[in-house]
């Protein structure tokens, strides 16, 4: 597929424009039918507004600032904040990137000794910046400057990420002509999970549903029956069938036999199958038999 092949050509190139290979990304999930994965290549596109960003997009910060005494002056010097809070510390060195990978490639397009971003402080910090100085020292004005190795770090994971993506697909999709039936191929592959995988890792999903998108974290380990619980109702598991799970699990061990799909667990979850089938559940059928599914399986430690 030649859409395919041009964005594995630019995101496998050092010098390859991510802003361009993220567009035609945009272009791909169309054409396969799978506009609903387009949110994170959106934000990425277009920068973060105020609500979740990737961890990669978190930045450390160091406070430099001009200081003035009377008998000498230093300018750009890294400034001690010991004195400050925890949370006033927090404040001035971490950061989080909410602009668009364009603007952060081209930030990034300068020469090395010349790349440079800062945040610059209000006046009415300086006082109290000033406070952590000998000798009678003041701070004129100060500014937190941002780590630009970890702002090279975004582009990165962002191409790393969308790379694994689009090589996982390709491998899917095999030799599918460009207007061969895309829509079918791809339907009948799990592009959905491919994408969550690769894009936020194995412990990450996206749902769709009648509000959109959104993120749920599936952070389920073996025999933790409290962090099965929370994901089952992260995905919309009604409390009622949560209690019953619980008694299944319950009466599992009473037998002396661990939880199992052969056992009164098993018997919740084919229930649940067929309420959800019956559309008497609340949440969709595909719900259940996918991130339901997964959560439980990792409860028991079956390998899924």
């Amino acid at each position: 597929m030649k859409l395919l092949d041009e964005i594995i050509e630019t995101l496998s190139s050092q010098d390859g424009n991510l802003n361009e290979a993220l567009l035609k990304t945009k272009v791909l999930l169309h054409r396969i039918g799978k506009k609903d994965l387009v949110d994170w290549v959106n934000k990425e596109l277009n920068g973060y507004p105020d609500d979740s960003v990737p961890h990669y997009r978190n930045v450390s910060c160091e406070v430099r600032a001009d200081v003035w005494t009377p008998g000498w002056q230093i300018k750009s010097h890294p400034i001690p904040i010991a004195h400050l809070t925890t949370n006033e510390q927090k404040s001035l060195t971490e950061f989080v990137m909410r602009d668009s990978i364009a603007t952060i490639e081209e930030a990034l397009r300068k020469p090395v000794e010349g790349r440079r971003l800062i945040q610059m402080l209000p006046m009415e910090a300086m006082p109290r910046l000033s406070e952590g100085l000998a000798g009678g020292a003041a701070v004129q004005q100060a500014w937190c400057e941002i780590n630009m190795r970890q702002v090279d770090n975004i582009i990165v994971q962002v191409r790393s990420r969308l790379l694994d993506f689009v090589l996982e697909l390709n491998d899917g999709l095999g030799d599918v002509p460009e207007d061969g039936d895309l829509k079918t191929k791809a339907g009948s592959m799990d592009t959905t999970g491919m994408f969550n995988n690769a894009i936020f890792g194995p412990n990450t999903t996206i749902l769709v549903g009648d509000h959109g998108v959104q993120r749920a974290q599936n952070t389920v380990t073996q025999g933790n029956l409290e962090e099965l619980a929370g994901a089952l109702t992260h995905v919309g598991i009604p409390p009622d069938e949560i209690e019953k799970l619980r008694q299944a699990i319950t009466k599992d061990q009473h037998d002396g036999a661990a939880p199992s799909m052969d056992g009164e667990t098993g018997t919740w979850y084919k229930n649940l199958l067929g309420r959800a089938a019956k559309g008497t559940l609340g949440v969709a059928l595909e719900v259940v038999a996918g991130e339901g599914f997964k959560a439980l399986a990792k409860y028991l430690g079956i390998g899924f």
